[in-house]
């Protein structure tokens, strides 16, 4: 009797821990189960990633950084940590399920091309000058030429005659663009564009010195054969700096004697897309003259513009300039510099932009129609309607570039028009 009471209990308690080992498993599965579930409400921080906000008026994204050789300059828009890129980067930019933007490594080096000329030729280092063949772009050959004289373009297109417009490949080679590289938040280089400049010189570049005031030289890089910002199929030279001179009375507030001369770590070689602009000596009528301005700054966004515009001014007198700006902002204290040179857009309009700063005014030879002297480099504005922008006067200047060549053993006469250079030696002999 015994007996049977014990096994009894024992199968009692067998079946009761066998009950409570299948309710122990049915619920850790749910809660395996539960924990395996996704969410219906959206992750507002993936979304955020996955859909950017735009800016720069719908033409931009806000993402971690551009993969492509420019950037678009911070927007405020985009925060403190993002930054504002074009729309067309976003094609060469990988991005994950979770949206983050990884710049692209190139796999291979683009060959490299460098050339040398025989005349002012001196000791230098030596830089690679990055080439790419385009299928979307005509193309231009690049064979290294001596250009026929300074202030020429090499395009049969003409931009002139609209109020503005884009640029031809060729048409304004002495145009380049002034970058910063500095490295990436994933170790890449990235190349912020900052400003424009002229080529005076295969070793001597053009700007304002408000430009490359306080900038890390080293950092510092200048690109000409650019017409397109965002191309990677322009044939392009690239160009360190050896030194930076900026005019020692230059006024960083005032913006008086916003000139500064840059000498390159090797000079570029002129090709179709490359050659110096003609400088004017001081006296020198522009009356007749048509004049242009050419940069990458754009007017309405305050950001970089993808193809270099071309915009039709006109010179003004100082006196009405000086009675313009005065009635904008600086009352009847206000006295124009010596040292600027304004010049208003016809269609009253405002297409100039902070990123032209350092670009070219340029206006006709006297009595030829498609040599260009350079006037003027694009120093600051009141972005109003109406009001003529300020210029640097490069014709005040003249004397001082001069100097400056001497210095560094370059000659002045490289960017005078070859009618003046025979004129010279005509007076020489006498």
């Amino acid at each position: 009797m015994y007996g049977k009471v014990v096994a009894a209990l024992f199968c009692f308690l067998c079946a009761t821990v066998f009950f409570w080992c299948v309710v122990a498993q049915n619920d850790a599965d749910e809660v395996f189960n539960f924990s395996r579930r996704r969410s219906t409400t959206p992750d507002p921080i993936l979304n955020f990633f996955a859909n950017p906000p735009t800016c720069d008026n719908g033409r931009g994204v806000c993402i971690k950084e551009c993969a492509d050789i420019a950037l678009m300059r911070p927007d405020v828009s985009c925060g403190s940590i993002l930054v504002c890129c074009s729309r067309e980067s976003d094609n060469s930019v990988n991005q994950p399920d979770n949206g983050f933007a990884f710049p692209t490594r190139p796999t291979t080096r683009p060959p490299t091309i460098t050339t040398k000329r025989i005349k002012q030729t001196r000791p230098t280092t030596t830089t690679t000058t990055t080439t790419t063949t385009t299928t979307e772009e005509p193309e231009l050959p690049e064979e290294p030429f001596d250009p026929e004289d300074c202030g020429y373009g090499s395009s049969e297109e003409d931009s002139r005659g609209q109020a503005m417009g884009d640029s031809h490949r060729g048409e304004f080679p002495w145009n380049v663009g002034i970058f910063s590289r500095e490295k990436s938040f994933y170790g890449t280089n990235q190349d912020i564009f900052h400003c424009g400049g002229t080529i005076i010189d295969d070793f001597v570049v053009l700007t304002a010195a408000t430009c490359v005031h306080n900038k890390n030289r080293s950092s510092l890089i200048v690109i000409g054969g650019m017409l397109d910002v965002f191309s990677k199929r322009e044939k392009r030279q690239e160009r360190s700096l050896e030194q930076v001179i900026i005019h020692p009375k230059f006024g960083h507030t005032s913006r008086i004697y916003d000139i500064a001369f840059l000498v390159l770590s090797d000079k570029f070689d002129y090709s179709r897309t490359i050659n110096r602009i003609c400088l004017p000596r001081l006296g020198t009528s522009f009356k007749g003259s048509n004049c242009l301005f050419t940069g990458w700054g754009d007017g309405i966004s305050d950001g970089v513009r993808s193809v270099m515009k071309t915009v039709e001014l006109q010179l003004t007198e100082s006196r009405p300039c000086e009675d313009s700006l005065r009635r904008m902002i600086y009352k009847n204290v206000f006295k124009l510099s010596e040292s600027f040179q304004c010049a208003e857009e016809e269609a009253n309009t405002v297409n100039i932009g902070r990123l032209d700063v350092g670009s070219p005014l340029v206006c006709t030879v006297p009595g030829k129609d498609r040599q260009f002297y350079q006037v003027g480099l694009y120093s600051w504005s009141t972005v109003e309607p109406n009001v003529p922008s300020v210029f640097t006067n490069v014709t005040f200047f003249r004397e001082w570039i001069d100097g400056q060549m001497k210095l560094i053993d370059r000659l002045p006469y490289i960017y005078e028009p070859e009618v003046e250079n025979e004129e010279n030696e005509g007076n020489e002999e006498n």
